[in-house]
């Protein structure tokens, strides 16, 4: 088995995506893989319930479920973290150096436009990193402050379980 780089869609039989959809930077980055891996019919894309807005682990019932069958399947999980990772699987989270957005995207090879590269600053540094990016792309200060406080509210609503927002 074949799972720790690209291209891995096209080495493995079956591939399986977990994607903890809690933030707007693990929705982009299940979007992103979405995207890229559309063509490719080994690959099956697994939106994991989250109602509480919880972090979700490895040994959550619905992938656990989905592995009984098939063990040794190549798995990414988008925003899974902890607990018995299976053995042929990668986790894509957010950490200090870099974002779910950013790996997602260099797993794939897939070019960032702006929207992502906004989202991708704001999972790494918040607001003062998308300014810095939106001041090097040659950005207006009204384009960047419309672009932070959107994704701002974009991301907020993910938080919120009762989606009031």
């Amino acid at each position: 088995m074949y799972c720790s780089s690209a291209p891995i869609w096209k080495k493995n039989p079956r591939i399986n995506v977990y994607a903890a959809v809690y933030s707007l930077a693990t929705d982009t980055a299940y979007r992103i893989l979405k995207q890229e891996y559309r063509q490719y019919g080994n690959v099956h894309f697994i939106l994991l319930e989250n109602r509480d807005k919880k972090r979700i682990t490895w040994d959550d019932p619905q992938i656990q479920e989905s592995l009984k069958d098939t063990p040794n399947v190549c798995s990414i999980g988008i925003g899974v973290r902890e607990g018995e990772k299976p053995r042929y699987a990668i986790e894509l989270r957010n950490e200090d150096v870099s974002s779910v957005v950013k790996k997602a995207a260099l797993l794939t090879h897939h070019i960032f436009n702006i929207r992502e590269e906004m989202i991708d600053a704001q999972a790494e540094g918040h607001a003062k990193a998308m300014w810095e990016l939106g001041a090097k792309k040659g950005k207006s200060e009204e384009f960047i402050r419309k672009t932070v406080e959107d994704l701002a509210l974009e991301d907020a609503a993910y938080r919120d379980s009762l989606n009031r927002l």
